[in-house]
């Protein structure tokens, strides 16, 4: 006798989906989070990024838009009131997009807590053992931090962390040269912060055509902040001080870019069927 049809592990835009087509199929699901409901787009990724990323291009372009004859200037940045604004919005979409659409149907129960595999479809959520005839594992991904010599002296930051700070850094040092690094080195240096990008390949978007990989390096923006330091070697340490702007030595706040480790490990792994692998990806 199974508790449901199917148990879905997550509620990023994976688990949403298939709880939902379950539910449209006519089957009895449960949809397990421990966390904030919602996943990397709406809480932390495409949402926060491209939000701030908007309100950089606005500020970036009050003094520097290229128009002759209109007349416009930078009168500084309320972080705080912009970080409040991003959230608002994340809150807001999270109810009406997530919350408010497991409500609507009836044939989706939510489960608060950490799920574990306990084998043969049964799943511990916090204290309770259910029965389930299907399992997905939708548990997303989680920022990896690099294990770099010195890592211990600097205040580390992920991809984030970094858009939540309560207070915008002078300096900032992203480790990395992909999509995510240029995307918060962007948004940082465009509202004022001094921006030093660290990547070990000899170009920035190693993966992508060089034509496209050498164009961020060419716009005014890279070349007012700190710009892009190349072939840094992965035990390579930037040193544990650096001037800023204003000629004043100080510890420099690291945003780290890099690959994703997945969230499969907290399943566990220690039953038979799928479990976890080095970097907490889910084995099978």
């Amino acid at each position: 006798m199974y508790d449901y049809d199917l148990l879905v592990i997550g509620t990023g835009g994976g688990g949403m989906a298939a709880a939902i087509r379950g539910a449209e199929l006519g089957a009895r699901v449960a949809i397990v989070e421990a966390g904030t409901i919602g996943g990397t787009c709406v809480n932390r990724g495409c949402v926060p990024s491209k939000t701030l990323m908007r309100a950089a291009l606005v500020y970036h372009q009050a003094g520097h838009h290229g128009f002759a004859g209109v007349h416009t200037r930078q009168e500084g940045v309320d972080w705080p009131k912009l970080i409040a604004q991003k959230e608002a919005l994340i809150e807001g979409l999270r109810q009406e997009k997530y919350l408010d659409v497991l409500a609507a149907y009836d044939r989706i129960t939510l489960l608060r807590g950490w799920a574990r595999l306990q084998g043969e479809g049964r799943v511990a959520v916090s204290e309770r053992l259910y029965r389930a005839q299907y399992v997905v594992l939708a548990t997303g991904a989680r920022p990896h931090i690099l294990p770099l010599e010195g890592i211990e002296t600097v205040e580390v930051l992920t991809s984030t962390t970094a858009m939540t700070l309560p207070q915008q850094p002078r300096s900032l040092l992203v480790i990395g040269g992909r999509a995510v690094a240029l995307e918060l080195g962007q948004i940082f240096a465009r509202l004022g912060t001094r921006v030093t990008l660290l990547q070990r390949s000899p170009r920035l978007l190693p993966e992508h055509e060089p034509v496209i990989a050498e164009a961020p390096g060419r716009l005014p923006a890279a070349r007012r902040t700190g710009g892009a330091h190349r072939g840094a070697p992965p035990g390579h340490s930037p040193g544990r001080q650096r001037k800023s702007g204003a000629g004043r030595r100080q510890r420099p706040t690291a945003a780290f870019s890099c690959r994703a480790g997945a969230h499969g490990h907290r399943a566990g792994a220690q039953h038979p069927g799928p479990g976890a692998g080095d970097a907490g990806h889910c084995q099978a």
